[in-house]
């Protein structure tokens, strides 16, 4: 499967300029309204090895990640909008 067009935690923190983390932490506060398989896949180590080495030589995903979570781009959307909602007072992501 070709995951070009799927986003990584990183992706959305450094494209906002937030912390690490904060993607994730968006994303576990709306995971109950996202779909897997359609909002996002999740890629287990065991099963896809390869693609998480080529993720993180991209420097797509964050050294120490072990699974990865791989984001539609309608969840991507979803999570930068709410992200944007919960930036403090002056802040412009």
């Amino acid at each position: 499967m070709d995951y070009r067009d799927w986003h990584t935690f990183r992706d959305i923190d450094q494209h906002m300029g937030l912390p690490k983390g904060s993607a994730f932490r968006c994303f576990k506060h709306l995971r109950d309204a996202l779909d897997q398989d359609r909002d996002f896949l999740l890629l287990e180590a065991l099963d896809h090895s390869q693609t998480i080495a080529q993720l993180r030589l991209d420097e797509r995903i964050y050294a120490a990640s072990i699974n990865v979570v791989l984001l539609s781009g309608t969840a991507r959307e979803r999570i930068e909008a709410r992200l944007r909602t919960d930036a403090p007072a002056g802040r412009h992501p």
